[in-house]
């Protein structure tokens, strides 16, 4: 029987990966060559508050990806239609409610909400979450998230580059409804600690704006490249 080598296993997924980062990247860059429904600048990330990340989007996977299974990814496409639907609010999710009850309260990860609702997908649904498979997975993930927090809170929060990740999509991610709220999309680990330690503002990368927000600026600015600073730049003007 053939054993495979634990770190090696590891090295072929981080070289998966990253030929995965090189062909979404060449494919986004292409879109926008040829301005197929996506803003100019794709992967340029914006500044918003935390706390201005209030809803999750509904259908997220729709969202995150235009071929789920081939895990090609959106990053600043223009997509008309209804999908600016609110699943729920992010600060009332297991998640949240668990990574608050953890870091200023002292609860252990095994009295938290999230915790319960992992082990019952991965041991009775045989389901995964956060790629977690065991629950051996699910306590590595859950220490790793201690320590980001530490990370954050000590540290300040990085960008990836700023970490120097070859994953330069690896980001928040979110999509801007109509209304320009931002929905959240991935990351949400991240985002509920830069909640909890109520940061100014953090990075993000929008995957999808809604068309007819990107029409309201068009209207305003005929002429003007529409990047992700300027429409957020637009943003926080309208909201102010």
């Amino acid at each position: 029987m053939v054993e495979w080598d634990p770190k090696k296993i590891k090295k072929w997924k981080k070289g998966i990966d990253w030929i995965k980062t090189i062909i979404n990247i060449i494919i986004i860059n292409l879109k926008t060559f040829l301005g197929l429904n996506i803003v100019k600048e794709p992967f340029e990330l914006i500044w918003l508050p935390p706390e201005q990340i209030r809803c999750i989007a509904k259908n997220k996977e729709d969202l995150l990806f235009s071929s789920k299974d081939l895990k090609i990814i959106n990053m600043g496409k223009i997509k008309n239609g209804k999908w600016d639907t609110k699943e729920e609010n992010f600060n009332k999710s297991a998640l949240f409610i668990s990574i608050k009850k953890k870091f200023l309260e002292g609860v252990k990860w095994e009295n938290t909400p999230i915790y319960d609702l992992a082990k019952t997908r991965i041991k009775e649904e045989n389901k995964h979450i956060w790629t977690c498979t065991s629950i051996d997975d699910l306590d590595n993930k859950l220490d790793s998230t201690e320590a980001l927090y530490k990370e954050i809170k000590n540290k300040g929060y990085k960008t990836q580059r700023e970490l120097g990740s070859l994953n330069r999509y690896d980001e928040i991610r979110v999509a801007i409804s109509r209304d320009g709220e931002a929905l959240f999309l991935e990351g949400n680990h991240r985002l509920a600690i830069a909640k909890l330690l109520d940061l100014d503002k953090i990075p993000v990368l929008v995957s999808v704006w809604h068309k007819k927000f990107i029409d309201e600026v068009k209207k305003e600015y005929p002429n003007k490249d529409l990047t992700p600073k300027f429409l957020s730049q637009f943003l926080q003007t309208n909201q102010d």
